[in-house]
């Protein structure tokens, strides 16, 4: 199931260590808590993380994300 987010819109995870956070249009800023690399991404792109930390996805334009479990070959 996918997830829409208006131009600005943000989701908050509590944890996205199971987790794979792909883009399937517009671009996404993501950054994770107390740390100072943040990641952009974009249309056919994941994002996964081994850090157990907040996790806050920003939409720089209106966007659609897919959250998927996390499999042993990511």
């Amino acid at each position: 199931m996918s997830n829409h987010l208006a131009h600005h819109g943000l989701i908050k995870l509590p944890d996205a260590t199971g987790l794979q956070i792909e883009c399937l249009s517009g671009s996404l800023w993501i950054t994770l808590d107390c740390d100072s690399c943040d990641f952009v991404v974009k249309p056919g792109q994941r994002f996964v993380t081994d850090e157990h930390r907040p996790v806050i996805v920003y939409a720089l334009e209106a966007s659609e994300l897919r959250l998927l479990p996390r499999t042993a070959a990511t």
